[in-house]
């Protein structure tokens, strides 16, 4: 839901379809969950 309005919010101003902008947004999103994913799980590790 985060990605689609940030997709079209994107999309208002430009000639450039919504898919692109939504696609990107999505990505962008993803990669920031695995990174923050990862940084919690190499904490757990070294807490023990």
């Amino acid at each position: 839901m985060t990605a689609m309005v940030g997709g079209i919010l994107l999309a208002l101003g430009s000639s450039i379809p919504i898919s692109p902008y939504v696609t990107t947004v999505s990505f962008l999103i993803y990669v920031v969950c695995r990174l923050a994913g990862a940084r919690g799980t190499r904490r757990l590790h070294w807490s023990r």
